[in-house]
């Protein structure tokens, strides 16, 4: 497949110069917090995962970086370990304006790959053709582009501080404090290997998100998941039927008349971790100990309510950030 031009069309798996580089991956469970170097996953909502230590960083810059089963797309240009979560490494040839390059890979992916299906999409890019304009018509569709990303950042800051007012209410609530094991449990999930899974209508969820679709449902929508191994202590909302895997817990209402959607946020401002050696693993009945302010019912909708606009807002700002996407298409389109 071709984006329609009229310049020199290049195969991608063609346009690619090796990377110097003998940094090993890292993998989820062993990335920190805080370290030396930025760890850079496949992960759709963030752009740095956490931190290592290690030392032997990738310094050949920059870098796109693909995600093999996101299709999301990195532009790096800093030293980095990558996540060994299915990231695929691109530098182009110097023909290209490294810029103009993952603008054009973001393009292709968002336009001429089927990324609905949960399996690997780095076979699809590798073949498809992309083109190679003189460099000054990259810098020219460079600089609109860029112009289009500031107003972008602009709006992702709004985002963070509309994240902030949100966790400022949770940090505020005021009313009865009980353990978590008197308000909720954190049931187990089921084993569904992926070879048992049968095409269907149903999320099924693992510790880190939607990992494929099934055609029955375990529980009902929406409803509450946690990571409990790999990405442990992962707070997960579900509006429709699903399917938790052995590697999460669900949360089961103890009172039925308290608000899931509360229970979730103020799960998620609790910052849950795992511990132990290898694959952290989150332990119930660690979480069970934890205290936790419930306020009365009638507040608990208020506070939903007030949480609940600030995440419309959030919505909002997001398809800004979204009507983005197709301004940065039709400067391509206009240049190509």
């Amino acid at each position: 497949m071709k984006i329609e031009s009229k310049w020199e069309q290049i195969r991608i798996e063609n346009s690619l110069t090796k990377i110097n580089c003998d940094a090993p991956k890292i993998e989820e469970y062993n990335i920190q917090k805080k370290g030396i170097y930025p760890v850079v996953t496949q992960d759709v909502s963030i752009e740095i995962a956490g931190y290592t230590n290690k030392t032997n960083a990738i310094t050949d810059l920059p870098i796109v970086l693909f995600g093999d089963h996101s299709c999301c797309v990195k532009y790096i240009d800093y030293p980095f370990f990558r996540g060994a979560d299915g990231t695929v490494l691109l530098k182009p040839n110097p023909k290209f304006n490294p810029k103009y390059y993952y603008y054009l890979i973001e393009y292709v992916v968002n336009n001429l790959i089927d990324n609905t299906k949960y399996e690997r999409h780095n076979k699809y890019l590798k073949d498809l053709f992309i083109p190679l304009p003189p460099k000054n018509i990259q810098e020219k569709i460079v600089t609109e582009i860029e112009r289009i990303e500031e107003e972008k950042k602009v709006m992702s800051i709004k985002i963070i501080k509309l994240n902030q007012s949100i966790q400022k209410i949770l940090n505020s609530l005021s009313g009865t404090t009980f353990r978590i094991d008197q308000i909720l449990s954190l049931e187990y999930g089921r084993s569904l290997p992926e070879h048992k899974r049968v095409s269907g209508n149903y999320p099924v969820l693992g510790s880190n998100g939607i990992v494929g679709y099934h055609n029955e449902y375990l529980i009902v929508g929406p409803s509450v998941v946690v990571g409990r191994k790999g990405s442990a202590g992962k707070v997960v909302w579900v509006e429709n039927n699903n399917f938790p895997i052995d590697t999460t817990f669900y949360v089961k209402l103890l009172d039925n008349s308290n608000s899931l959607r509360l229970i979730y946020y103020i799960l998620k401002g609790l910052n849950l971790n795992g511990t132990g050696t290898g694959v952290p693993g989150l332990n119930r009945n660690d979480v069970y100990q934890k205290s936790i302010i419930m306020p009365d019912k009638e507040k608990q909708r208020k506070i939903v309510l007030e949480i609940e606009a600030l995440e419309k807002q959030i919505v909002e700002t997001r398809k800004i950030i979204d009507d983005g996407v197709k301004l940065k298409n039709a400067v391509l389109k206009k240049y190509l």
